[in-house]
């Protein structure tokens, strides 16, 4: 059975694709979701191909680290399923190992500069809106982020 979902394309419109091989089963049940949260199928398919992006990226990153890690002693924290969180460079240093933030809406993180924030985040991987201090470089910033919606300096 063929799912369909529109996808932005190159030039910012969106077009219809389609999508072959989806099970009867998860087509209803992405339908259901659809219906119950008021998306489109579109938002919901592309929602769950992001999860799923971010989930594998993550894992990739994880296994790259834990081999890392083995030879340094170091160790990955996530932090994820916040709807808005607001941590500083103090918290994220007292958590005493590297961090990946993931499916977070509203993701501040204040009061810390641009090597601390090097040194201790890993990731950052689908947030909505992430506020991040002034004293971080963008170029730090830009490349742990991964289906960030938006980023601000504050």
């Amino acid at each position: 059975m063929a799912g369909k979902k529109e996808e932005e394309s190159e030039d910012g419109s969106n077009e219809n694709i389609s999508v072959k091989g989806v099970s009867k089963e998860v087509f209803k049940r992405a339908k259901e979701l659809a219906r119950v949260t008021g998306k489109t199928m579109g938002e919901v398919t592309t929602e769950a191909y992001k999860t799923i992006l971010g989930t594998f990226e993550a894992t990739v990153a994880v296994s790259k680290q834990f081999f890392e890690g083995a030879r340094e002693g170091s160790e990955t924290q996530f932090i994820s399923g916040f709807k808005n969180l607001e941590i500083t460079g103090s918290d994220i240093e007292e958590i005493g190992s590297k961090v990946v933030f993931r499916n977070i809406d509203n993701l501040t993180v204040d009061d810390i500069d641009d090597e601390k924030f090097r040194d201790h985040v890993t990731r950052i991987i689908q947030v909505g809106t992430l506020r991040v201090s002034n004293k971080v470089k963008r170029s730090t910033i830009i490349p742990r982020c991964h289906y960030v919606d938006r980023i601000e300096q504050i």
